[in-house]
């Protein structure tokens, strides 16, 4: 009985954690998914894009990564989009008395272009910079639609 219990109560959380993630996303092109070799062409001004893009392939066996675009199946250029600055006020009340503070918070952004060997863009993405880096989130994100 008590494992019955715990199986109807576990079922409706392993079913929610399951298909929470799943999203529908338009398909791939076809050179997309058929690349063996990407040139990774950074032109931000941030190096860790480059070393990210290094560390994100490194573990990634679906693609080589090339030093060359002629060698390339694919081009995937890395930019930064532009940067603004979010406010935020925060406000506590107590009584009457209404007290707060205004924090500002710098937002960036990493754009990946996904280019055939002719120049000719196939897929786009961009991501707001974050704490393990909008590259390595861009190129997870191409993982995951890839694996579906």
């Amino acid at each position: 009985m008590k494992r019955l219990i715990l199986v109807l109560i576990l079922l409706p959380v392993i079913c929610v954690t399951t298909f929470a993630g799943h999203k529908d996303q338009a398909p791939l092109p076809d050179a997309i998914k058929n690349a063996k070799t990407v040139f990774a062409d950074n032109r931000t001004r941030w190096a860790d894009v480059s070393d990210n893009i290094y560390k994100e392939f490194k573990h990634w066996t679906r693609y080589s990564l090339v030093d060359d675009s002629s060698k390339a199946d694919l081009v995937l250029v890395f930019t930064e989009g532009p940067s603004h600055t979010s406010e935020r006020f925060s406000a506590v009340t107590s009584g009457n008395v209404v007290s707060g503070r205004t924090t500002q918070q710098s937002i960036c952004s990493v754009t990946m272009a996904v280019l055939d060997k002719n120049g000719n863009q196939l897929w786009m993405n961009s991501m707001n910079c974050s704490r393990r880096g909008a590259t390595a989130d861009l190129i997870r994100d191409l993982k995951a639609r890839l694996s579906h």
